[in-house]
C-alpha cells in the first residue's frame, strides 16, 4: 500500500521533469520555485507550434509564460484557455496573435504583465484586455490601435505601466490615463508603417497638459513626437520624473531649462533631437540628480561638453555621432574620472 502511494506522489515529479527537459529540448528553460512550486516557463525566439501547447496547459502553478517571436496563434492560445493563475505573460513580436487569439484569454483573470508588443490585434482585443483588472504592466505598442480601442484601458486603475507607442492614437485617446491613478511609467515613442500609412502616437504640447497631471509618473517616453520647448515646461510638475526620453524632438535649451524644477530626474535621452547644442547641454548641466545623458547625434562640441564638468553626479555619457573630439573628451574624463563616456 505504501509502494502504491508512493507512487501516486511520484507521478507529478516525473511529469514536471519530463516537461521540464521538453522544454529544454526545444531552447527554452524551465524554472521551478522550490519553495511554493510555481513555474516560469520560457520558451522565446524557439520553434514550439500551437499543438505544443497542450504540454504547456498542463504544468501546475504556471505563473510566468514567454512566447516571445514563435508561432504560436489562435489554436495555440486556446489550448491555453482554461489554465488559472498565469501572472505574467509575453507575446512581444509574435505576429500570429490576432484579435481571435485574445479571445482565448479573456479569462485569465490574474495576469499582472502583459505584452502583446508587435502582434496583430486591433481595438477589438482591448475590450478583452480590459477585463483583466490585476494588471499592472501593458504593452500594446506597435499593434493596430486606435483612440477607440483605448476607453478599455480605463478598466485596468491598477495599471502602473502602459507603452502604447506605434500606433495610431492622439492625444485625446490618451484623456483616459487621467483615471489611471497608479501610473509610473508612460512610454509613447517608435512609429511603423502600415498598408494605410505611417502609425505614430501623434502627441502635441496642447497634450502635455493631460500628461503633467499624472503626478505618480517616474519615467517618461516622448520620443519621436511632435512636443516642443513649450510642452517640455509643462513637465515640470511631474516631481516625481527620473526618467524622461526627448531623443528626435525639437526640444531646445529653452525647454530643457525647465527640467531643473525637476528633484529626482537621473536620466535624459536626447538622442538625434537636432537642436539641442551647446546651450541646451549648459541646461542639462544644472540638473541637480542627472546620472546619464544620451547626447548621441546631437550638435554638441568641446565647449558645451566642459560644461558637464559641473553635473554633479553624472555617471554616463551617450555621445556617439556628435561633434566632440577626443581630446575633449579625455578632458572630462580626467575631471570626472567617475563618469563613463560612451563617444565612439
Amino acid at each position: 500500500m505504501r509502494g502504491v502511494l508512493f507512487g501516486l506522489l511520484l507521478i507529478p515529479v516525473l511529469l514536471a521533469s519530463d516537461t521540464a527537459d521538453w522544454v529544454a529540448s526545444q531552447g527554452g528553460t524551465y524554472t521551478a520555485d522550490p519553495r511554493t512550486g510555481e513555474v516560469a516557463v520560457n520558451l522565446a525566439y524557439t520553434w514550439v507550434t500551437d499543438p505544443d501547447m497542450a504540454r504547456i496547459a498542463a504544468i501546475p502553478k504556471l505563473t510566468k509564460l514567454d512566447l516571445s517571436v514563435t508561432t504560436i496563434g489562435e489554436r495555440g492560445l486556446a489550448q491555453l484557455k482554461d489554465v488559472r493563475g498565469v501572472r505574467e505573460l509575453s507575446l512581444y513580436y509574435t505576429e500570429f496573435v490576432a484579435d481571435t487569439a485574445m479571445a482565448q484569454l479573456r479569462e485569465w483573470k490574474d495576469l499582472e504583465r502583459l505584452n502583446l508588443r508587435g502582434t496583430d490585434i486591433t481595438d477589438t482585443s482591448l475590450a478583452y484586455v480590459g477585463g483583466l483588472t490585476k494588471l499592472k504592466s501593458l504593452d500594446i505598442s506597435f499593434t493596430q490601435i486606435t483612440n477607440n480601442g483605448l476607453e478599455h484601458i480605463a478598466n485596468l486603475t491598477e495599471l502602473e505601466e502602459f507603452i502604447v507607442g506605434g500606433n495610431k492614437v492622439s492625444g485625446a485617446g490618451l484623456n483616459m490615463l487621467r483615471v489611471l491613478p497608479k501610473l509610473r511609467k508612460l512610454g509613447a515613442s517608435g512609429s511603423q508603417k502600415r498598408n494605410s500609412g505611417m502609425w505614430a502616437a501623434s502627441i502635441t504640447d496642447f497634450d502635455l497638459d493631460m500628461i503633467a497631471s499624472l503626478e505618480n509618473l517616474e519615467e517618461l517616453d516622448l520620443a519621436g513626437t511632435k512636443i516642443t520647448d513649450l510642452g517640455v515646461a509643462k513637465l515640470r510638475s511631474l516631481r516625481k520624473l527620473r526618467r524622461l526620453d526627448l531623443g528626435s524632438t525639437p526640444v531646445t535649451a529653452r525647454g530643457l531649462a525647465a527640467l531643473a524644477a525637476l528633484p529626482q530626474l537621473e536620466r535624459v535621452d536626447l538622442w538625434k533631437a537636432g537642436r539641442v547644442d551647446d546651450e541646451a547641454v549648459a541646461a542639462l548641466a544644472l540638473l541637480p540628480a542627472v546620472r546619464v545623458i544620451d547626447l548621441a547625434e546631437t550638435k554638441v562640441s568641446d565647449a558645451g561638453l566642459a560644461q558637464l564638468a559641473a553635473a554633479p553626479r553624472l555617471e554616463r555619457l551617450y555621445l556617439r555621432g556628435s561633434g566632440v573630439s577626443e581630446t575633449a573628451v579625455a578632458s572630462l574624463r580626467e575631471r570626472k574620472p567617475g563618469c563613463e563616456v560612451i563617444h565612439q
